[in-house]
């Protein structure tokens, strides 16, 4: 069957996940198709109703979950929901150091044909993060009888996650429905209402945020938005070594029992990162009492990132408000608008990128796009161990007041990886003098990433247009078609694939779909460290992709 030429739906038809997690060190899922003769050959859903993720997280090291088809040959052939109806993912985290979840179907005879809801309704996740090392989370459902067999919404009503980050080294939460006997049997809302994250990150070496709703009696029973109103973040990233933040609401009584944004606009994120090594921003709210009772947005406008990447270590940056008194009251765009990321990556190990607006006085109020028109991205990946690109805007006196996308335009990051252990990529813009001013799209025409990865230890692929000059100047899709990913995770420690398009000529003109149908991953993760795809293209009857990770 030739594979359909305008969609990534068919590229990955005959997708091949191939030695991934192979030996030790892997950190990739194997999947190979086990039978692309008859795969539907219009639809991502039907590629995957025989996708078979196999060997993954083989012998140590690996942490990606291992799915066989129980009976491909049941499936409906038309919907990806009926595929995963009856995968299983068996083995993963096998041995020591596994960290995917292991889930296998409890009764997959009785579930129902057309919806993956009705396949998750009896989807156990189990053994994940056994023994030590396990990072995932262990889920079984604890009535799967009762389940409403049409909605994911109640198959997760009674789902528990129990055991995840036992013993030491565990990095998943443990999750424990408190009442699942009371909850609402029609939503995933009421479901998450009583949950309760318990025990995560306990003992040392947690990296998962310890959660509990503060009282599950006064939740509103139809909406998560509620649920999440009393909910606790608590003891995350205790003793030394957690990388969670650990939130508290400050005054959950005055929370709008309606909305998530007014549960959102008490929440601090204190303690984060506390003490070494800790990889969370510490957030907390200037000015809760002025904050908008309705919206996220005015949440967020007086929030401040304090402290984080504090000491040494710290991975997150430090953000705090230049001018929250000047700031819109109803509009996260706004909140933005004087936001200052200060001091992050700081030191030395610092991996987040540091940024300052360097003229809000004339950012537009009413918007995110002209709140980053100026932004720069200075310092990022300073010293050694930065992983965070450098940008810098090339002519912010140009750039259209009323759009991200042409406050892109002529953005640079430039120095990003430089050094040693640089992770992120180092992109300049080739012409931005003949990029189109109204959008994104035309921006990234002539972006090129360059040097990312550079040296050793770079994480960030590569990319360079190999022509340019024959892109579609109106879209983002057209840029992508002869977007080329070369030289990423060259040498030693790189962990970005390595694209190339294999035939650009044949390429659909206005759409990311036909660009990536024949867009070839090669070389990434080689040498040692590596812990990106390689995708190289294989031939049935038209070229279609075969991806896989390199072990180290």
């Amino acid at each position: 069957m030739l594979c359909q030429g305008r969609s990534l739906w068919s590229a990955l038809q005959r997708l091949q996940f191939v030695g991934g997690g192979a030996a030790s060190g892997g950190g990739g899922a194997v999947a190979v198709l086990s039978d692309p003769s008859g795969i539907n050959g219009r639809s991502l859903w039907s590629a995957l109703q025989r996708l078979q993720f196999v060997g993954g997280g083989a012998a140590s090291g690996g942490g990606g979950a291992v799915a066989v088809l129980s009976d491909p040959s049941g499936i409906n052939g038309r919907s990806l929901w009926s595929a995963l109806q009856r995968l299983q993912f068996v083995g993963g985290g096998a041995a020591s150091g596994g960290g995917g979840a292991v889930a296998v179907l409890s009764d997959p005879s009785g579930i129902n044909g057309r919806s993956l809801w009705s396949a998750l309704q009896r989807l156990q996740f189990v053994g994940g993060g056994a023994a030590s090392g396990g990072g995932g989370a262990v889920a079984v459902l604890s009535d799967p009888s009762g389940i409403n067999g049409r909605s994911l919404w109640s198959a997760l009503q009674r789902l528990q996650f129990v055991g995840g980050g036992a013993a030491s080294g565990g990095g998943g939460a443990v999750a424990v429905l408190s009442d699942p006997s009371g909850i609402n049997g029609r939503s995933l809302w009421s479901a998450l209402q009583r949950l309760q994250f318990v025990g995560g990150g306990a003992a040392s070496g947690g990296g998962g945020a310890v959660a509990v709703l503060s009282d599950p009696s006064g939740i509103n029973g139809r909406s998560l938005w509620s649920a999440l109103q009393r909910l606790q973040f608590v003891g995350g990233g205790a003793a030394s070594g957690g990388g969670g933040a650990v939130a508290v609401l400050s005054d959950p009584s005055g929370i709008n029992g309606r909305s998530l944004w007014s549960a959102l606009q008490r929440l601090q994120f204190v303690g984060g990162g506390a003490a070494s090594g800790g990889g969370g921003a510490v957030a907390v709210l200037s000015d809760p009492s002025g904050i908008n009772g309705r919206s996220l947005w005015s949440a967020l406008q007086r929030l401040q990132f304090v402290g984080g990447g504090a000491a040494s270590g710290g991975g997150g940056a430090v953000a705090v408000l230049s001018d929250p008194s000047g700031i819109n009251g109803r509009s996260l765009w706004s909140a933005l608008q004087r936001l200052q990321f200060v001091g992050g990556g700081a030191a030395s190990g610092g991996g987040g990128a540091v940024a300052v607006l360097s003229d809000p006085s004339g950012i537009n109020g009413r918007s995110l796009w002209s709140a980053l028109q100026r932004l720069q991205f200075v310092g990022g990946g300073a010293a050694s161990g930065g992983g965070g690109a450098v940008a810098v805007l090339s002519d912010p006196s140009g750039i259209n007041g009323r759009s991200l996308w042409s406050a892109l335009q002529r953005l640079q990051f430039v120095g990003g990886g430089a050094a040693s252990g640089g992770g992120g990529a180092v992109a300049v813009l080739s012409d931005p003098s003949g990029i189109n001013g109204r959008s994104l799209w035309s921006a990234l025409q002539r972006l090129q990433f360059v040097g990312g990865g550079a040296a050793s230890g770079g994480g960030g692929a590569v990319a360079v247009l190999s022509d340019p000059s024959g892109i579609n100047g109106r879209s983002l899709w057209s840029a992508l078609q002869r977007l080329q990913f070369v030289g990423g995770g060259a040498a030693s420690g790189g962990g970005g694939a390595v694209a190339v398009l294999s035939d650009p000529s044949g390429i659909n003109g206005r759409s990311l779909w036909s660009a990536l149908q024949r867009l070839q991953f090669v070389g990434g993760g080689a040498a040692s460290g590596g812990g990106g795809a390689v995708a190289v293209t294989v031939t049935f009857d038209t070229e279609i992709m075969a991806t896989g990770s390199k072990a180290a």
